[in-house]
């Protein structure tokens, strides 16, 4: 669980920064600042998951958590180069709360299910599965969206140099358009031209992998719902808050 979680909510952070910089025009620090709603929404979902553990199980909680993830993936997978933020602040709320959903329970299982004495071997273990998720992540919606742009970029007939760069990346083919430009090889006109190619290939990119995404995390639920059993009664709920002094997980005997 914590490993497909990290999959599809790190390629999608990855992917989203870049849609707002190239296909919405932001900034980097206003492309950082688009992920604190999920910062806040993530939070305060954390703190409330031990309560919905411990009366729903981990089962229902995680896969209502992949539920959420397939519900904000959905709708990016509608963004285009003219979308407003407005619309992108409900799926990046909706993020953050499907990872804490997903992956509070999922490392509550993992350091249930350790002996106190391998506490650590359990956090190390509950760290490598993030990290092979963001990965994997990072590598198969990157390699999507990779795909799906250099397919769908277009700037034939403009100067060689810009279309070798576009099918590169959005970041080089603008770079390129900007320093011909200041050379005075291409016109304002072109330039413009060829950010609004960029912006409509890299937007479609995004929404593709966004859209496999929703499909991964719908599937991920399936998978929590049919073949995961929650562990012994409340316990799995009793282990998300233990008491003043205590780890979380179980005592070796």
């Amino acid at each position: 669980v914590n490993t497909m979680s990290f999959l599809v909510l790190i390629g999608f952070w990855f992917l989203l920064i870049l849609y707002v910089q190239f296909a919405l025009g932001y900034s980097p620090l206003q492309a950082g600042l688009t992920t604190l709603p999920e910062a806040a929404s993530g939070m305060l979902v954390a703190l409330l998951t031990p309560r919905l553990v411990g009366r729903f199980g981990a089962r229902r909680v995680m896969a209502a958590g992949f539920v959420t993830l397939t519900v904000c993936f959905g709708l990016l997978s509608l963004v285009g180069p003219t979308t407003t933020y407005a619309f992108l602040v409900a799926p990046i709320i909706l993020a953050g709360v499907g990872l804490s959903l997903t992956t509070v329970p999922a490392t509550n299982d993992i350091m249930a299910s350790t002996p106190l004495a391998k506490a650590g071997v359990g956090s190390a273990v509950n760290d490598a599965t993030r990290e092979v998720g963001a990965a994997l992540g990072i590598a198969t919606l990157g390699t999507l969206s990779a795909v799906i742009y250099r397919r769908s970029v277009d700037v034939a007939g403009l100067h060689e140099s810009v279309a070798d760069a576009a099918a590169d990346s959005p970041g080089a083919a603008l770079e390129t358009a900007s320093r011909l430009a200041a050379a005075g090889e291409l016109r304002a006109s072109q330039v413009e031209a060829v950010a609004s190619d960029v912006a409509e290939a890299f937007s479609r990119a995004f929404a593709v992998s966004m859209l496999a995404a929703a499909v991964l995390s719908a599937l991920c639920g399936l998978w929590v719902i049919l073949a995961r059993r929650d562990t012994a009664g409340g316990r799995a709920g009793a282990h998300l808050a233990p008491a003043a002094g205590g780890s979380g997980v179980v005592p070796e005997e």
